[in-house]
């Protein structure tokens, strides 16, 4: 994982951004309204005509908001990847005291999902960049700190760097097994007694790992998230919409080009030029937060595939969709690799 100097960031940043959200008071994310309902032991049998309407509607309920979870989640080696580890994150680009008020904004949003926010003084994995020339802040990193984007594709960091905007987000991510232990990381391999050639930079080993029928042996980690937003995205913004903006875009891999695709309301819908969004949505919306709790919750090392059906049937229970002991319409939870895990103990 790469390392960085944030004294020497922070001058990079200072020089090229100006914005200041609006606003410095942050109020607290409201508690889930969300409820499970669970089916009567004694409740009368329900006439087949009215089942099939049942199943009929929360099938299209679930190819629809699992359709939104896919369009706006990033895969990594087919997998979603998340946060292992509190999150520490450091706000640059705005005057210092709102810095420090989004800064908790975030730590809020990420326990109010499961998630722990850790103490000042900690080591950062979450920046947030706020600049007048986001393309501009992401060549000067990478000119000061040459493996910023080693995460990245060749083709991957062409894109990021020649993305106009509003956001350039990117993240580093670290393999680990299944357990959290670690995997060894290799940079060439000897096929028969030829001599060893060179592999990609992230090639690695994974040893003694516990094999599952439904989950990978390894698991992709959020190591570090850097999300760049553009003063023009970011005018307007309050402390609570920034913050939870910001939030959202780190904790998650999220894809900024299928925001467009999402059926409801999002937090991530504030970088649209429209700006009724900017009034309308006041912070994480109920599916933001049901999103990120699904993510966050449950084992590691599911395929993008089970992962994107898994939320999306979690996101239905949230609003009372889907119930925990209904039939999930062809199969899902199978595909899903099994029924909904409890939450980390953290």
């Amino acid at each position: 994982m790469v390392k960085f100097s944030f004294a020497l960031l922070l001058g990079l940043v200072c020089g090229v951004t100006t914005t200041s959200p609006a606003g410095a008071q942050s109020r607290a994310i409201p508690k889930s309204s969300a409820r499970v309902e669970r089916a009567s032991p004694t409740a009368p049998p329900v006439a087949p005509a009215g089942d099939d309407i049942v199943v009929t509607a929360m099938r299209r309920n679930l190819e629809r908001t699992t359709s939104d979870v896919r369009s706006i989640t990033g895969v990594h080696r087919g997998q979603f990847a998340r946060f292992e580890t509190a999150v520490c994150p450091l706000v640059l680009g705005v005057e210092r005291r709102l810095a420090v008020a989004i800064e908790e904004r975030i730590r809020l949003l990420a326990e109010q999902i499961g998630l722990r926010g850790a103490k000042a003084g900690c080591a950062t994995n979450l920046t947030i960049i706020a600049a007048d020339d986001g393309r501009r802040v992401i060549l000067a990193l990478q000119k000061k700190f040459p493996r910023l984007l080693e995460s990245l594709s060749g083709a991957e960091a062409t894109r990021l760097k020649q993305e106009p905007g509003p956001v350039w987000n990117w993240y580093s991510i670290d393999p680990k097994r299944r357990d959290g232990a670690p995997v060894e990381h290799v940079s060439q391999v000897a096929f028969g007694s030829g001599p060893p050639k060179p592999v990609s930079p992230n090639a690695y080993i994974a040893s003694n790992v516990t094999m599952s029928r439904l989950t990978e042996p390894v698991r992709m980690e959020l190591a570090h998230s850097f999300v760049v937003i553009s003063s023009d995205a970011a005018r307007g913004l309050n402390v609570q919409q920034f913050g939870d903006l910001a939030g959202v875009l780190a904790l998650s891999t999220i894809n900024t080009k299928g925001v467009g695709q999402l059926s409801t309301a999002s937090v991530l819908q504030l970088l649209s030029t429209d700006t009724a969004s900017k009034v309308r949505i006041e912070g994480a919306t109920a599916f933001d937060l049901a999103y990120l709790r699904a993510l966050y919750s449950g084992d590691a090392g599911y395929s993008a595939d089970q992962q994107a059906v898994r939320l999306a049937l979690s996101i239905m229970r949230s609003r009372g969709e889907a119930t925990q002991t209904s039939r999930d319409p062809d199969a899902a939870a199978d595909s899903a690799g099994g029924p909904e895990p409890s939450d980390r103990s953290r």
